[in-house]
């Protein structure tokens, strides 16, 4: 076993923790590089692996770090959701209150459902008092089990709110404890070979059909995928190979934090606002520049991670500059 602790509660510690602010930036480069690799698909493969475990990670550590039911930070989500859906959004027309809660964004949704998680977390949090284990294990029916519905519940977001709801309890009902002890789990060979099962795994189904990941997240039951009724199956190995590749990512992040991706870590909410315009704008920009294939993924990788630097300082510079700061 990895010892990667030195403190008794690394997890909880005063101030910023530069290794989960590491995995934070690696994640949501990797859901930018996701968004838009799927506008310009150089490579279905790659593609296959990041949709394996760039949410649903996202989706655990949200919850890791929402176990207090805070008001302030859902109204601070709401508004900001509905400013840029009723203002900014290049997407939708009916740009009413209505329209966008039923048809959010195509960038936005992770924050409509990220809204009704952490409402709902009072409710959750009082019945994992009471029974953890089989607490858990029903979200994990839910989401599981919400496929099997035989109507097409995507309008307000219900499919993918419901399929993802299990990782956010699990995120906020998991102890540190419990945590250190995941991860230090497998050994380091296990842990070598297990990611090349999933990347064998993800590579071999672009073989099936090139784009069967994509019904991880477009389609809102089984039904409507290639794999019918069986798709309950590739739920599942999705949610096992995202808690492999996290264990993965957390070792190497505690044991070599950034801090480059740091910063990017602290700041995911505001990148995550301002590059999905970003990368809606540039989609279209690049159809219209007709570059090559190479130098418009080079380009669009560039512009992630430029534009997230950037905002990241800008929001560090401006935080900075208050005259009454917290911590």
């Amino acid at each position: 076993m990895i010892n990667f602790f030195a403190s008794s509660n690394p997890f909880r510690i005063k101030g910023r923790n530069q290794a989960f602010d590491t995995l934070k930036g690696i994640l949501i480069l990797c859901v930018f590089l996701g968004n838009f690799m799927h506008t310009i698909p150089p490579s279905n493969q790659l593609l296959a692996y990041l949709y394996l475990f760039h949410i649903p990670l996202f989706v655990f550590i949200s919850g890791y770090f929402s176990r207090r039911f805070d008001l302030k930070s859902i109204a601070l989500l709401t508004v900001i959701y509905l400013l840029y859906g009723l203002v900014f959004n290049p997407e939708n027309p009916d740009c009413t209150i209505g329209g966008l809660l039923h048809n959010p964004p195509s960038y936005m949704w992770y924050i409509e459902s990220l809204i009704f998680w952490r409402l709902m977390q009072p409710l959750t949090s009082l019945l994992l008092r009471r029974a953890k284990l089989p607490v858990l294990c029903s979200f994990f029916v839910l989401g599981l089990g919400v496929g099997y519905l035989p109507y097409d519940i995507s309008a307000f977001n219900i499919s993918r709110t419901l399929s993802y709801w299990p990782l956010f309890v699990l995120g906020s009902a998991v102890s540190d404890t419990e945590l250190r002890t995941a991860v230090n789990y497998f050994s380091r060979f296990k842990l070598i070979f297990y990611n090349l099962l999933i990347i064998l795994f993800s590579i071999s189904f672009t073989f099936i059909t090139p784009t069967w990941y994509l019904d991880l997240y477009n389609k809102y039951n089984y039904a409507g995928t290639f794999w019918g009724d069986f798709g309950i199956i590739i739920r599942s190995a999705q949610f096992i190979s995202a808690a492999i590749i996290g264990i993965t990512l957390t070792r190497i992040t505690l044991s070599h934090p950034s801090a480059f991706l740091s910063l990017i870590g602290r700041h995911t909410l505001l990148i995550y606002i301002f590059m999905a315009y970003t990368l809606s704008s540039y989609s279209h920009l690049w159809r219209e520049l007709w570059l090559p294939l190479w130098l418009n993924l080079g380009l669009g990788i560039l512009t992630i991670i430029l534009c997230s630097w950037f905002l990241a300082r800008l929001s560090e510079t401006c935080r900075s500059l208050l005259p009454f700061r917290h911590g």
